[in-house]
């Protein structure tokens, strides 16, 4: 598809995506990029080099598992969080290449981005919380990326006001929970925007079951009765996140939320099973 420039294709990019999840399809962010058109045929043999440069410094020192690329979920949020010791000389050198080749930026992230994730590499944690606007289709990979320094300092802070930002797309505010959703928060506040996007109608569901989870896993006593408070009022799809958030809460009320909620749907069924193998 071909726009303008880099911006027009950024906002394309916004209203294709939802429009695509109202057919329940996804744009596979792993396979789409955007590029300009010169990028099609001009080649960059010195940029090409410095991908080899990187490719061969990666085989030396791992396996093909380092070059893994599932679908979707899978990759991107490994849970095993061993760092390997990996030295990232010359794939250093390609990112620090990333505005020095235009239209090739996305392919370099890409590239990159994964493995300072897969090394503990703090190295383009600064690019990353500048570009993360700029580039919406990024958001998985970024979002991913950072979910590794939760820790360092403004990091969580940042997505935290990603996820209240109105200007921010739900798609990309889903990315944001779950990569808030990788450490405890330090205090209510993450949660209570949290809170605020459930309770937006004008959201869409899926944003809002992934928010019902993160106030149901990290919330206080008071924000847990807020749920309790919000579940008649959405629909059932949103209702069943909320009763699976129930399953960390504490016993007495993981057993009242199952006796008032495990018949109200086939889902519900569902989750009441699979909760008791746990």
């Amino acid at each position: 598809m071909f726009v303008k420039s880099v911006d027009s294709a950024d906002d394309l990019l916004r209203e294709l995506i939802p429009t695509l999840r109202s057919y329940d399809l996804v744009l596979n962010e792993a396979k789409s990029v955007v590029m300009l058109k010169s990028a099609r045929y001009t080649e960059e043999p010195d940029l090409e080099a410095l991908f080899a440069n990187a490719i061969d410094e990666i085989s030396l020192q791992g396996d093909d598992d380092d070059f893994d690329a599932d679908y979707g979920f899978q990759s991107e949020w490994d849970e095993d969080n061993d760092e390997d010791d990996l030295e990232l000389k010359a794939t250093k050198l390609l990112f620090n290449s990333l505005f020095d080749y235009p239209g090739h930026e996305e392919n370099i992230e890409r590239f990159c981005l994964p493995l300072f994730s897969k090394a503990g590499s703090d190295f383009a944690v600064e690019h990353v919380l500048d570009a993360f606007k700029k580039r919406p289709s990024m958001s998985q990979i970024y979002a991913s990326y950072l979910s590794k320094f939760l820790d360092t300092e403004g990091v969580h802070d940042f997505l935290v006001q990603i996820l209240a930002d109105l200007t921010v797309a739900d798609w990309q505010k889903m990315w944001t929970l779950a990569a808030l959703s990788q450490t405890e928060p330090n205090d209510d506040g993450p949660v209570k925007v949290a809170l605020g996007v459930l309770k937006d109608a004008n959201r869409h569901e899926a944003l809002r079951a992934v928010a019902a989870t993160y106030v149901g896993r990290f919330g206080d006593h008071t924000r847990r009765k807020a749920l309790i408070s919000v579940y008649p009022k959405v629909s059932n799809y949103i209702q069943a996140a909320i009763y699976y958030s129930s399953n960390g809460w504490p016993k007495a009320e993981r057993s009242n939320a199952k006796a008032s909620w495990a018949g109200h749907g086939p889902l519900h069924k569902l989750l009441t099973l699979a909760m008791a193998k746990k």
